[in-house]
């Protein structure tokens, strides 16, 4: 159940604070562990669907949380990893092309473009992805990527993200040539170079990507604003996965679909957006969607004192952006054409 549920961060150079991939890791801080398991605060489940399960990581029930306490009290005896897992723990043994990024000392969440070259013809996972500083990589069709302008358009067109502890997505992404890398991180304090390899998959040149969104809006200082876009889907689609683009403001995401029946369901729902787990967020198996279906995205936002940004300070007004009083409102949603998904 550990292994399943913890070993995607707390891992040697993971994204978790510490390792928890041995026995005497856990032991050495079972009432720690304990009670984020009882409390339900990890694994990270930021987001949930109604039509399936989505991202890897999935509260602990009930059951599993009685079931530990048990082994807590039987001593905490040794059992058999999941081979499964002991494999995805595995370096990868296949290298396609190799990025140097350098990740400058100071400052809050930032980020850096570097080219990549003659990607392979289609990108499975990033290798390197795990080092602590690293929040998210996005990979964009094209030469030159606005910082401003992060969903689709003549800038660059987004391939695929890729963030610490969220596999990649179950269908391969089509790439094959000059990529752009962004790679969003927390700096350290410290300069660092960090080489991320792409890994290659079979191409499946069907996954695309469904933007909604808008960059003309602003938060005055010490309110609250709920934003909403929609759009109607022109053909049948099977949805493979999500990639938010929210920031510290950002305080609840939702993607709504309305079917053309009428029925209403919630594809998407981050009810406690946290930057540190930025996503991308795959559903185990994808979700077809029906055309005439009307998919509509609502963001709240919170400008006021509880803000954790605002923590120490009085609220500044808030706008589009990535600046450290800005925020972003946009959901990528990742397609894949009925009958490729098999």
């Amino acid at each position: 159940m550990l292994m399943e549920q913890c070993m995607a961060c707390h891992i040697p150079g993971g994204s978790g604070p510490f390792r928890l991939d041995r026995l005497e890791d856990v032991r050495r801080r079972i009432v720690l562990v304990r009670d984020q398991i009882l409390k339900r605060e990890m694994p990270p489940v930021y987001a949930q669907s109604e039509l399936g399960p989505i991202s890897p990581f999935h509260e602990f029930t009930d059951e599993q949380a009685l079931l530990f306490q048990r082994w807590q009290q039987a001593g905490m005896p040794e059992g058999e990893p999941p081979e499964h897992v002991e494999r995805r723990l595995e370096p990868a043994l296949s290298a396609a092309l190799t990025a140097d990024v350098r990740l400058e000392a100071e400052g809050i969440l930032s980020q850096v473009s570097v080219k990549v070259r003659n990607a392979p013809a289609a990108v499975a996972g990033i290798q390197g992805l795990h080092h602590p500083a690293i929040r998210q990589i996005l990979l964009y069709r094209g030469n030159k990527v606005n910082p401003n302008r992060d969903h689709v358009g003549p800038e660059g067109e987004l391939i695929a993200s890729f963030s610490p502890g969220f596999h990649g997505p179950p269908v391969s992404i089509p790439v094959e040539g000059d990529v752009m890398m962004k790679v969003v991180y927390q700096p350290t304090g410290k300069p660092e170079r960090v080489k991320l390899t792409l890994l290659p998959d079979a191409p499946n040149r069907n996954a695309e990507w469904i933007s909604l969104g808008r960059d003309d809006w602003r938060i005055e200082a010490d309110k609250r604003l709920n934003l909403e876009t929609s759009l109607t889907l022109e053909e049948d689609v099977l949805v493979a996965g999500f990639l938010p683009e929210a920031r510290h403001f950002s305080a609840m995401l939702q993607l709504v679909a309305k079917t053309p029946d009428g029925k209403e369901q919630r594809l998407f729902h981050a009810r406690r957006w946290n930057l540190n787990f930025p996503g991308a967020y795959y559903f185990q198996t994808p979700v077809r969607l029906a055309k005439g279906t009307r998919l509509t995205y609502r963001a709240l936002y919170d400008n006021t004192e509880t803000c954790p940004v605002n923590k120490g300070r009085n609220p500044q007004p808030v706008s589009s952006g990535y600046g450290r009083d800005q925020d972003r409102f946009w959901m990528h949603i990742l397609t894949v054409k009925p009958g490729s998904a098999e």
